[in-house]
């Protein structure tokens, strides 16, 4: 899941978000008084394993976030499943996992059920106690694609009908993840050609020194929350929801992922996207970060998910 949301959601956006929610509206000139607090990092996928569970402290802002350094490897980390009235029928224990710092794993395997409340707990001697429930999505099933190839930019796009992902108290949002088979600098979109290298749609790339590794970013790339203002409901019930062309990096075979995504997940995106700078508000009117967790910061989140393959083709003069 890690991998999916790369664009978007990682250890390293993570802290950015919380680093940034700690810059507004103080005076940056002014000496730090920084006092450190945990964050965790946790994404549930209706129908997988436990997923890992990533714990590291925020930094000063006056430092550049490392996730190696913030990483925080002696926690006790729990993760439970909760009843319709809050009680806990199961309950798994987290241990330290190997290659990476700050990571933990479930002692014994458990999966993820759809539609169904889970609580995380992480405690960490001289902080205070990080609790977090995610409520996971109802499973939904991808009944047709529109195209399996279609030029890049067509008016028509790229239509996913799916049946509905129930969610307590309001209508699906949805997110997509979008990953090119084989991206490379020549299969770029005119739109990510210009935003990354500043080269036009008419200008050629050849003779030019251009370093592959400015791509890292959208190597996996992630739409903004799609609801049901963008999406359409028929009358069978299912709902059509259309692949976003400004989503899409690379021409090719590319595997769109969509999400039916929880509120922690919903509105931790769409803050830090206003604290990265999606926003015309000043930097007094800026909200934090809201993320849903309590006693820390981070994001606990909790989603459903289909997949589909489509070839994105040039355009044709």
């Amino acid at each position: 899941m890690r991998r999916v949301l790369t664009t978007s959601v990682t250890r390293a956006s993570v802290g950015a978000a919380m680093l940034l929610a700690a810059l507004t509206g103080c005076d940056t000139t002014a000496p730090s008084d920084h006092e450190p607090e945990i964050v965790v990092e946790a994404y549930l996928v209706a129908g997988e394993s436990l997923p890992s569970v990533w714990v590291s402290r925020t930094e000063d802002v006056d430092r550049e976030y490392d996730p190696r350094t913030a990483a925080v490897d002696e926690a006790d980390v729990r993760v439970e499943l909760l009843s319709v009235n809050g009680d806990v029928e199961t309950s798994w224990t987290y241990v330290r996992g190997f290659g990476s710092a700050g990571r933990y794993v479930p002692a014994e395997s458990g999966e993820v059920l759809a539609g169904r409340q889970y609580r995380l707990h992480v405690d960490v001697e001289g902080f205070d106690p990080v609790r977090s429930v995610a409520q996971v999505p109802g499973a939904f099933d991808l009944i047709s694609v529109s195209h399996d190839a279609i030029e890049y930019q067509d008016p028509a796009q790229v239509g996913y009908t799916v049946t509905n992902s129930v969610y307590p108290g309001r209508q699906t949002i949805f997110i997509f993840s979008i990953a090119a088979e084989n991206p490379s600098i020549e299969t770029l979109t005119p739109l990510y050609r210009q935003i990354i290298y500043d080269i036009g749609p008419d200008e050629s790339i050849e003779g030019r020194n251009l370093d592959p590794d400015e791509m890292n970013e959208i190597l996996i790339n992630t739409s903004p929350p799609v609801n049901e203002g963008n999406y359409d409901q028929n009358p069978d019930g299912t709902l059509t929801v259309s692949l976003p062309w400004f989503a899409v990096a690379f021409y090719g075979r590319t595997e769109t992922v969509i999400y039916a995504v929880d509120d922690n997940l919903y509105d931790f995106l769409r803050y830090a996207q206003v604290q990265q700078g999606g926003s015309t508000l000043s930097p007094g009117e800026i909200p934090n970060v809201r993320d849903n967790v309590n006693g820390g910061r981070g994001v606990f989140a909790a989603m459903a998910k289909v997949s589909s393959v489509v070839d994105i083709l040039r355009e044709t003069d």
